[in-house]
């Protein structure tokens, strides 16, 4: 893999792809963030500027590199433009209000990611295939799930209750999992193996049952051992029954596919 350039980020079309889903949900996730009282609650705990600074930089970053690295200025003014809509969004919202000083923050953090986005991603760049993808389907999967989450928990749960409101979304998330799994598996340029594949699963659904964790415990204010053990009996079967899928899909489709190789020569 050559390593990055000065001016430029040598990124296949599958990883600038990557770059610009998990760009369009970190998006979707402030608009729809703001909305919900758990994550307004969650994010009063830390210094409010450097959320925003943090939150911009990384979405920057991100479209910054779905770009390919070469358009740093239309990556920073996507993301400012991202906190314009988000500020003004939030004349509507009770007990909020707009504030120049967030836009301030908003464009510095995006400032910074757009310029760090090359040498990370270089660094991403070296780390061995499976690794990689592991990175990326976790990012896509949880991104996903987070962004859902964000319009479950403030719009369906208040409606139909949160087991319904777990098991409607489910299949959407198996969906997610199906997709992104399969799109991998038919862009691997470098030759994962099957154990390659495997691990790549295991380790990416380990990132979600922590991510998960960390966002019942620090979003939302529950124990661990309420976000493990604490789900109603159907919902929390459903969702470890897709964590196990998540775990699992790269390797069986990899094999599938493998196998239907073999079997037209």
């Amino acid at each position: 893999m050559p390593a990055a350039s000065a001016g430029r980020l040598p990124l296949t079309a599958t990883a600038r792809t990557v770059a610009a889903v998990v760009a369009s949900l970190l998006t979707l996730a402030i608009l729809l963030g703001g909305r919900v009282p758990e994550a307004v609650h969650w994010m009063s705990h830390f210094p409010d500027k450097l959320l925003h600074a943090l939150a911009y930089g990384l979405l920057a970053g991100c479209w910054c590199a779905a770009l390919g690295g070469r358009r740093r200025a239309l990556a920073i003014a996507m993301a400012v433009a991202t906190g314009l809509l988000d500020e003004w969004l939030q004349r509507s919202i009770p007990g909020r209000q707009s504030d120049v000083a967030d836009l301030v923050a908003d464009g510095a953090g995006a400032t910074i990611g757009a310029w760090l986005a090359l040498p990370v991603v270089g660094l991403l760049l070296r780390l061995p295939a499976w690794l990689r993808a592991a990175t990326i389907y976790f990012a896509c999967v949880f991104g996903a799930g987070f962004t859902l989450g964000m319009v479950r928990v403030p719009l369906l749960e208040p409606m139909i209750g949160a087991r319904a409101a777990q098991l409607l979304e489910m299949p959407l998330m198996v969906a997610v999992i199906v997709l992104c799994a399969r799109w991998l598996v038919r862009r691997d340029r470098e030759g994962i193996g099957g154990g390659g594949w495997l691990g790549a699963g295991v380790l990416a659904a380990a990132g979600v049952l922590v991510a998960d964790l960390g966002v019942g415990v620090l979003l939302l204010g529950m124990t661990a051992w309420q976000v493990i053990a604490g789900r109603d009996f159907a919902a929390g079967l459903a969702y470890y029954t897709a964590i196990t899928a998540f775990a699992l899909a790269p390797s069986i489709l990899a094999r599938m596919r493998t196998a239907k190789g073999s079997g037209r020569s």
